[in-house]
């Protein structure tokens, strides 16, 4: 008898550590994933553009319009982020003037919306509706879109 009871201890004891581990291990993902006391630089970028933006917001359809704080988002700190780089290895350009590489440069101080896609991708593909009624939407407010597929021949 005490052979049985020595024996369901060690698979107890075996158990109850199996659940401390795991128990550890969601805590410590937890502690992990959500520790701010030193955030991270992506945090930072988050909070400086949630604190840029209006508490107001409109509600129109499936669209919600945000308004900006743009006294705020003209201090926001605009160093932390990489310059976009140039557009490259594209072999031809459609719906540009003369068939003109569209540079960086030019776009500078507009919305721009890059989508990058390719004529195979079903998801992609199921885009298009959502973006053409956004740039018929918002082109007067002087939204670009840029569409890029990524096909290779």
């Amino acid at each position: 008898m005490s052979q049985t009871n020595s024996s369901l201890n060690k698979d107890n004891i075996s158990a109850i550590l199996t659940a401390v581990a795991v128990i550890s291990l969601i805590v410590g993902f937890g502690i992990y994933f959500n520790f701010y006391s030193n955030p991270s630089e992506s945090y930072l970028q988050q909070k400086q553009l949630e604190d840029s933006v209006v508490q107001a917001s409109t509600n129109n359809g499936n669209f919600v319009t945000i308004k900006l704080n743009k006294t705020a988002f003209m201090h926001i700190d605009k160093s932390i982020y990489p310059q976009a780089p140039e557009l490259q290895g594209i072999a031809s350009y459609i719906n540009t003037e003369n068939g003109n590489p569209i540079k960086l440069a030019d776009l500078k101080g507009k919305v721009v919306l890059f989508d990058f896609w390719t004529y195979t991708c079903i998801n992609c593909i199921r885009t298009i509706p959502y973006l053409n009624e956004w740039y018929d939407r918002y082109r007067r407010s002087g939204i670009s879109n840029l569409r890029s597929s990524l096909t290779r021949i």
